[in-house]
């Protein structure tokens, strides 16, 4: 999946990016809706201190709908900025959170940070456009 993300963002195969891109930041925020709607909807215990909401975060879903809006995305290059920062923050610190997350969702975590980082590139290119 990390593999398959990162030729997505260097070759930059248009369709093929895209539909990769948006399936995976659909996963993500379909996860981060049902956790948010568990951790405050729902009175579970094991929902409340869940950090899961740092990866798998409802507001990817601002990234999905960007990625098919040139306007939209050329507006959101901080938006990009603050969320690889995010991932890649939370990979870096993952050893001294209060949280033990599973060890095979670093590979999406840093997918997710790909995938902001190259949104990034591609918002700068088309904001020094127009």
């Amino acid at each position: 999946m990390l593999i398959i993300t990162l030729l997505a963002g260097i070759i930059s195969v248009r369709l093929f990016s895209k539909i990769w891109f948006g399936s995976l930041l659909f996963l993500g925020t379909q996860l981060g809706a049902i956790l948010l709607f568990m951790w405050i909807g729902t009175d579970h215990g094991a929902t409340k201190d869940n950090l899961n909401l740092l990866w798998a975060n409802p507001l990817l879903c601002i990234s999905l709908i960007s990625i098919f809006s040139t306007k939209l995305q050329s507006k959101l290059t901080y938006f990009y900025l603050i969320m690889t920062i995010l991932f890649f923050i939370l990979i870096l610190f993952w050893i001294i959170s209060p949280q033990e997350f599973n060890t095979a969702i670093r590979p999406l975590i840093i997918a997710f940070a790909l995938i902001h980082y190259f949104l990034f590139n591609n918002s700068k290119k088309l904001a020094n456009r127009l």
